[in-house]
């Protein structure tokens, strides 16, 4: 991804890489009952580089032959997000610009727009569970399946980010399933590239990542079951001894943050998912250096699943202080 970029950005291809190897092993692998998909909001003022990740990202599923799992660029109601749900349970949905959606699902001022609010969440908690879909008006349940994957990857400016997020959109729960990630205002843009073998084409993903990515892809655990050709079973991966000590280092820090909040802080409800989105991180680290093989989770990979939360945890605790607000009198207040 940062080869391909005009200004690279570490962090948003970070975010890319998580959402694209996130989607990848959706509902074959669980790592502590938690299954692998994430929600990923990338932050910067516009000509940034908010977009290269993103297109490099839908660049590796056509590399992989896997672009069937690339899913909605915008929603227009609660329908597109569940009604295909059943055929199609596996996706990414990359979000170029998020402060429309944000908006519509945010600020509740339509029917539709609060029950996509209530449905991105349900559906990041279902992943490892049976998502009970829809109901139309006559009573109709639409959109039921077993272990969803859905993966969000969004972009948007702090104002956009502002515009579009409330403090009750992270006091019911959406915004705390979001992994924040922040541009560098001040990189420096690539080299322009004048050496005619190579102009005008992108280099390529490295043949060994392009292999093991299409084994996740299609990847399926042993002595599994096809309903309606969706594979069903799943293959649990487990920590090794070290992992096990460092998951509860980790996790006992995340205890000792949660006391510092207040009940009524903004922030808690992203706090309160710290530790499984650490899990996903954790898994997602362990099957991406795997080699064609099950790995196990070792305590390097919860270490860097750790780094990740710290970051992002520092990242979306910042953006909500600073621009999401309680109200007008709030927001004069910290203008």
């Amino acid at each position: 991804i940062l080869d391909n970029s005009f200004k690279p950005q570490p962090t948003f291809a970070l975010s890319a890489a998580l959402a694209c190897m996130a989607t990848l092993t959706g509902r074959k692998f669980v790592f502590m009952g938690t299954a692998p998909n994430i929600y990923v909001i990338n932050i910067g003022d516009s000509g940034i580089g908010k977009d290269m990740p993103q297109q490099m990202a839908q660049q590796i599923f056509i590399d992989t032959q896997l672009d069937v799992l690339l899913g909605s660029d915008d929603y227009t109601s609660d329908a597109s997000l569940t009604d295909h749900l059943p055929g199609r349970p596996v996706r990414l949905d990359i979000i170029d610009e998020a402060k429309g959606l944000l908006a519509s699902i945010n600020k509740g001022k339509s029917e539709y727009g609060s029950k996509m609010n209530d449905i991105l969440a349900k559906l990041w908690s279902s992943s490892n569970r049976k998502y009970l879909g829809r109901t139309k008006a006559g009573g109709e349940k639409i959109g039921a399946v077993y272990r969803p994957n859905v993966n969000l990857l969004c972009s948007t400016t702090p104002e956009g980010f502002s515009e579009g997020t409330t403090k009750e959109a992270f006091d019911t729960g959406l915004m705390g399933r979001f992994l924040y990630f922040l541009g560098d205002p001040d990189v420096e843009e690539a080299p322009l590239n004048f050496d005619e073998s190579t102009s005008g084409t992108t280099p390529p993903l490295p043949e060994k990542c392009l292999n093991h990515l299409k084994w996740l892809g299609n990847f399926k655990p042993a002595g599994a079951n096809q309903i309606g050709g969706i594979t069903q079973e799943i293959c649990a991966i487990l920590p090794d001894d070290q992992a096990k000590k460092k998951l509860v280092e980790v996790r006992n820090i995340i205890i000792n943050v949660k006391k510092n909040f207040d009940k009524e802080h903004i922030f808690l409800p992203v706090v309160n998912r710290l530790f499984e989105q650490l899990q996903k991180i954790s898994m997602i680290s362990a099957l991406s250096r795997a080699n064609q093989t099950i790995p196990v989770v070792t305590s390097e990979d919860v270490e860097f699943a750790f780094k990740v939360m710290c970051y992002t945890y520092h990242v979306g605790k910042s953006l909500a202080e600073k621009y999401v607000f309680q109200g007008f009198r709030d927001k004069e207040f910290k203008k």
